[in-house]
């Protein structure tokens, strides 16, 4: 490889930091939600990719709820 055309490493290690409170944000605004959770008449907004990714975490907090409906 051509010296010049070597790719230097880049490190970000606040980034998926960054990306998360985005998303938080997003969410708390109500931008590029996906999906609604419904418990006990209560709206949650979310994003589906971000509950995809932590499915495991998402079916421990919704196990207590006896009535829940995703929309």
């Amino acid at each position: 490889m051509d010296p010049e055309e070597e790719e230097t490493p880049m490190d970000f290690p606040q980034h998926s930091t960054q990306v998360l409170e985005q998303l938080n944000q997003q969410r708390q605004l109500g931008l590029l939600c996906d999906c609604t959770f419904v418990v006990d008449g209560i709206n949650f907004k979310a994003h589906k990719a971000v509950l995809a990714a932590c499915k495991s975490l998402c079916s421990i907090l919704v196990a207590p709820f006896r009535h829940w409906e995703l929309l």
